[in-house]
């Protein structure tokens, strides 16, 4: 087959439209598909008007948006394949968008909540939910009912009109209690191995703060506990982005291994950890 002739029995798009959030094309062979506007982070960032200025390109093998200079193609519409344009890629592309337009729209549109929610989740449809994404998601949750459970048993101090956790009071009140036995350091190992880096600022710059293996006397309740916050930290906070899927489930399962040997040998966090 030449460069310029298409199979007939090849199934190529005839007609596009946008509703709400999702793209829908209409195929060749009869059949209307669709894929969610989040796949396609500059169609999110599109206008209305941005978004209805399309053309077919090769007699509809695939589809172009000029003022937003966007290709998609209909096999990768066909196979659920999302945009594959890296966030280096994405970001100068916004960043020239921007140059073009004033910081603030001058009036709000009807159309503004919707887009802004299709923002939220554009930066997200490029991962798939694997194992990483559902360790951090209930390590977040056990978190935060571990956290709670201390509220209600007094683990806390005031710092102003803040709410601080006392972590140091609970290790010092519960080493007694939990050897660091070779079980248990098994199960902790990768903190000790490749701790989580903290993230800091420098002269105005985000920065990650390296920090190799401790030494071994160090490993302790109170600074597996520290790990762990920082495992916490990192995520809740933004700092793991995009995930290293590998290394992240391993630190996410060996924080959560740390939250639960206090589950187990405290019967006062156990009940409250299952109540609250």
């Amino acid at each position: 087959m030449s460069s310029s002739s298409i199979d007939r029995a090849e199934t190529v798009a005839v007609s596009v439209s946008i509703s709400g959030d999702s793209l829908q094309v209409d195929l060749s062979d009869g059949r209307t598909i669709s894929a969610p506007i989040a796949w396609y982070p500059r169609l999110t960032h599109a206008s209305a008007n941005e978004l209805s200025n399309w053309r077919l390109i090769g007699r509809g093998q695939g589809i172009h948006w000029p003022e937003i200079d966007e290709d998609i193609s209909t096999s990768d519409l066909l196979a659920g394949v999302p945009s594959s344009e890296s966030q280096r890629s994405l970001k100068q592309w916004l960043e020239a968008k921007s140059g073009r337009r004033d910081k603030y729209k001058t009036e709000k549109t009807d159309q503004d909540l919707e887009q802004g929610r299709n923002l939220l989740l554009q930066s997200l449809s490029s991962y798939e939910l694997g194992e990483a994404w559902v360790a951090s998601a209930r390590f977040l949750m056990v978190f935060s009912r571990f956290e709670y459970a201390l509220k209600s048993l007094g683990y806390v101090r005031q710092q102003g009109e803040r709410v601080l956790i006392e972590w140091r009071r609970l290790a010092a009140e519960t080493s007694p209690y939990i050897p660091l036995d070779h079980a248990l350091l098994q199960e902790v190992a990768p903190l000790v191995a490749e701790p989580p880096a903290k993230q800091v600022v420098r002269q105005g710059h985000l920065e990650w703060l390296l920090e190799g293996p401790p030494p071994t006397d160090e490993v302790d309740l109170e600074w597996l506990l520290e790990m762990t916050y920082r495992v916490r930290n990192n995520l809740f906070h933004g700092g793991k982005w995009p995930f290293d899927s590998a290394r992240d489930v391993r630190l996410i399962n060996a924080g959560e291994a740390v939250l639960a040997i206090f589950v187990a040998v405290r019967n006062d966090l156990h009940l409250a950890f299952s109540e609250y």
